[in-house]
């Protein structure tokens, strides 16, 4: 099938045509994650998004809405650019063809969800609360039986890759609890209320930094929030950051005053170092 989009500069979109598109596309949209000029759309496109294409690559999953990665050379940039122009994207269009050229089709995955909402919350968004489907697509070796990955998004290869990665969040957060006790900005001790936040977000993360106890923090899910988002950092000395973004009043409602710290060992710094540039906040804080 081919389907255009007729813009006001006149140029044409055209659907994607074969599995390396959209996975370029994919690839694509998903290195916005760390451009500090559309980092911002990124998250809102992911977070608004209803159908994926999950593309498990090098270790790591990676989500693309279905309609933006539908057409070929599309991104963020140039999706903000159809808004300003009022050009419609319909999502209908791109699920079946997407759907044709993998040849398979989309559907609900507990697993994939429960790994999406996790990824989500790493990077500081919460989903919209609807009803996501997916595709799922996998970088394999050549001698693997492509059905044993495709036959249903509850079995084969892609089951056990998302068992591990729960297994590891599991263990993450055990390695917290022991090595906190507590949340390490309040010391509430009450485990259950305590959330494992990664300082490098998960999906930067190779495996080992993913279960170091020094990339993360046990919080309480307020300052849990306001660390993912970047309304908070901290020093290499312990010292917390406060976003300048939040005024006197919601700091004070917040209970956000300067006295706060953390404890930081020598592992810490590189992570804080890490989230502090991420954030913007003052380099001179740099190790």
């Amino acid at each position: 099938m081919h389907y255009r989009i007729f813009q006001q500069s006149g140029d044409f979109m055209e659907l994607i045509q074969t599995e390396e598109q959209l996975k370029q596309n994919v690839k694509q949209f998903n290195s916005y994650w760390y451009d500090p000029l559309y980092v911002k759309d990124y998250l809102a496109f992911l977070k608004k998004g209803r159908t994926f294409v999950v593309w498990k690559t090098g270790g790591e999953y990676l989500f693309g809405p279905s309609r933006i990665v539908g057409y070929i050379g599309n991104d963020v940039k140039q999706q903000i650019k159809n808004k300003n122009e009022g050009v419609y994207i319909d999502g209908r269009v791109t699920n079946k063809q997407i759907t044709s050229v993998l040849n398979q089709d989309y559907a609900y995955s507990e697993e994939l969800d429960q790994l999406f909402q996790a990824i989500c919350h790493d990077m500081g968004v919460e989903p919209e609360n609807h009803t996501r489907s997916y595709w799922f697509l996998e970088s394999i070796d050549a001698d693997v039986d492509k059905e044993e990955w495709t036959d249903g998004f509850s079995e084969g290869t892609e089951k056990t890759s998302m068992q591990k990665s729960r297994t590891k969040q599991e263990k993450f957060r055990k390695n917290l609890l022991s090595y906190w006790k507590g949340c390490a900005l309040s010391g509430f001790t009450n485990g259950a209320l305590l959330r494992a936040s990664h300082i490098k977000p998960w999906h930067v993360c190779n495996d080992e930094e993913r279960v170091d106890r020094y990339n993360g923090l046990l919080l309480l899910p307020t300052y849990d929030e306001l660390f993912d988002r970047g309304f908070i950092s901290f020093t290499s000395h312990g010292d917390i950051m406060i976003s300048k973004t939040l005024t006197a009043k919601e700091r004070k409602h917040l209970g956000l005053s300067s006295s706060l710290s953390i404890t930081v060992e020598e592992e810490h710094k590189p992570y804080l170092c890490f989230h502090r540039k991420f954030h913007g906040f003052d380099h001179s804080e740099d190790d």
